[in-house]
């Protein structure tokens, strides 16, 4: 399988800082537009957030057992396992911490959750900001025996991470928040592409008045009983996307999953 170097930077978003950064990643994929996919969501996970690809160039690589697969992106996205995800933090600024961690599997054919996961994250020293707090209620006390973000990786994420598209309400935060965890605790396999509910909710028009995710749960009739407990909005974030998906007509007509993470790149730039 051919190998190639794909290079991308930090792309410029409200959450990003050094938007300049460059970085270079190889990857084993039987196309250009296979490695763009598989290039994209590692140099994501090396430069802390949404990245744009600036080039790809097939090499000769001797040693290909060090450079990884990824996600087979010729196959529907439907057929993928889908993982809705969502954090409680202890604040918005990139010094705070995920305090909080609940995520879903979807089964495509079943149309149900087929798993869950939920569980509480040491900060680690960090407090939650008053107004974070207010949002969350969760307690200092309530995180006193939880595990650190690294034990939480290898004993709850890992088996989540290979295979699979992830999926947030709010890519923008969520997911950078994520992926710099992630690299603190020294996480140094290939990311899974992440999608966002919020901008497939930005262009669908179901006549919903805005699109938080306690407004679009009211809309499409989704069970949100505690909004701000992380696997609460992961279910219903996961719901609602597949609502938003059924009415979405490029989603719809997608082929592969290399067309619809190229939606995606379009619809949150």
């Amino acid at each position: 399988m051919p190998v190639f170097c794909v290079r991308g930077k930090r792309a410029l978003n409200k959450y990003s800082r050094d938007p300049d950064s460059y970085q270079n990643v190889l990857v084993r994929a039987d196309s250009k537009d296979d490695a763009r996919e598989v290039g994209r969501n590692t140099l994501a996970y090396a430069l802390e957030g949404p990245i744009a690809v600036t080039g790809i160039l097939e090499i000769d690589h001797g040693d290909k057992t060090s450079v990884p697969f990824g996600l087979d992106y010729k196959k529907p996205w439907y057929a993928q396992r889908l993982v809705f995800f969502d954090l409680e933090t202890t604040g918005l600024t990139e010094e705070d911490r995920i305090i909080e961690i609940g995520l879903a599997v979807y089964n495509t054919e079943t149309k149900q959750f087929e798993e869950a996961e939920s569980t509480y994250v040491n900060p680690e020293g960090r407090e939650s900001h008053p107004k974070a707090q207010e949002v969350h209620q969760i307690d200092p006390e309530m995180l006193e025996e939880a595990p650190m973000f690294a034990e939480v990786v290898e004993d709850v994420l890992a088996p989540y991470m290979e295979d699979t598209i992830w999926i947030a309400h709010n890519y923008g935060f969520d997911w950078s928040f994520f992926v710099r965890h992630l690299k603190a605790a020294g996480y140094d396999k290939p990311l899974p592409p992440c999608l966002c509910s919020y901008a497939l909710a930005t262009v669908t028009d179901c006549g919903q008045e805005d699109n938080k995710l306690n407004t679009l749960s009211e809309h499409f009739d989704v069970k949100l009983e505690n909004h701000h407990k992380a696997i609460d909005d992961a279910l219903a974030g996961g719901n609602v996307f597949m609502k938003l998906a059924r009415k979405n007509a490029s989603l719809r007509n997608a082929k592969t999953t290399r067309e619809i993470i190229a939606y995606f790149d379009a619809i949150v730039s």
